[in-house]
Parts: C-alpha cells; sequence; structure tokens
C-alpha cells in the first residue's frame, strides 16, 4: 500500500470521526431541545389544569354564598311575618323577591368574573403553547437537516471508500 492510499484512508476515517462526532452533537442539542419542550408541556398542562381548578372553586363559592343569602333571606321573611303582622304579606314577599333577584345578579356576576378571569388566564397559556408549537416545528426541521446532512456524509464517505478500494486494487 502507497503512502498515498494510506493517507487517503487516515482521511477517509477522519471524516467519519468528524460525522459521528457532529451527528452525536447534532443529537445532543436536539435531545436538549426536546427536553426543554417537555417540561415547557408539563408546565402548561399544570398551569391551565390550575386555573381550570381556580375558576370552579370561586363558582362554587360563589354558590355557598348564594345558598347561604338565601337562607337568610327565608329566616328574615318568615320572621317579619310572624314579627310585623300588620304588615302585608304581599309587600314583604315583594321585598323579598327583590333581595332574592339581587342574591341571583350578584352571583351570575361572581360567575361571570371567574369565568372571565379564566378566559384571559387560558389566552396568556394558548401565546405560551403557540410558543411551543413553534419550537416543536423548528426541531423537527433541525431533524430534518440533520439527517439530509448525515445522509450526505455517509454517501460521501461511502464514495470515497469506493474510490481508495478501485485505487487499491489498481
Amino acid at each position: 500500500m502507497s503512502l498515498e492510499e494510506t493517507k487517503e484512508k487516515l482521511v477517509v476515517k477522519h471524516d467519519e470521526r468528524k460525522v459521528k462526532f457532529e451527528e452525536k452533537k447534532a443529537q445532543a442539542r436536539i435531545n436538549r431541545e426536546e427536553r426543554k419542550l417537555n417540561l415547557k408541556e408539563a408546565y402548561t398542562d399544570k398551569k391551565i389544569s390550575s386555573h381550570i381548578e381556580k375558576a370552579i372553586k370561586k363558582i362554587y363559592k360563589a354558590e355557598d354564598k348564594a345558598d347561604k343569602d338565601i337562607i337568610r333571606l327565608l329566616d328574615a321573611v318568615d320572621k317579619e311575618i310572624v314579627e310585623d303582622e300588620e304588615k302585608p304579606i304581599e309587600l314583604i314577599l315583594f321585598k323579598a323577591e327583590n333581595k332574592f333577584e339581587e342574591i341571583l345578579l350578584n352571583t351570575e356576576l361572581k360567575m361571570q368574573k371567574a369565568k372571565n378571569e379564566l378566559i384571559k388566564n387560558l389566552e396568556k397559556d394558548m401565546e405560551k403553547v403557540a410558543e411551543l408549537i413553534t419550537i416543536e416545528e423548528d426541531l423537527a426541521v433541525v431533524k430534518d437537516e440533520m439527517d439530509e446532512v448525515s445522509a450526505l456524509l455517509d454517501e460521501r464517505i461511502d464514495i470515497e471508500k469506493e474510490t481508495l478500494d478501485i485505487k487499491a486494487k489498481e
């Protein structure tokens, strides 16, 4: 084997090592990005669940307060009917009906506020999800590019090996 052939084989081996190193480096970068992406997804899922639970708690709290207010209203109406016999029952019931409407409207308002807050928080999280989607797409592009580069380098190495084999046979 001549000096030139040995030199060419060493160059091919060197190129192979470079390709493998670059592939490992690119794969490490991809793995790191995937880990970051997975952490962000888990964080986003937790945030969304947290927002929903918070809204549900606010709605339950509003319902509980409405129940208590209605019970107090009924007790007050019963008490007023018993204590103030001279007052017309229609007037007492009219006042109670107005108070009941107020309780109902306040409860609906609290529920609507909880819903609006949930929507606002979910919109913020959707912006983060959109960012994650962009990162996923970028990661897919990088993977595709690395696969193409790896395939091209593998082809080049195969061609160099075939060239060396042909030269060695001559």
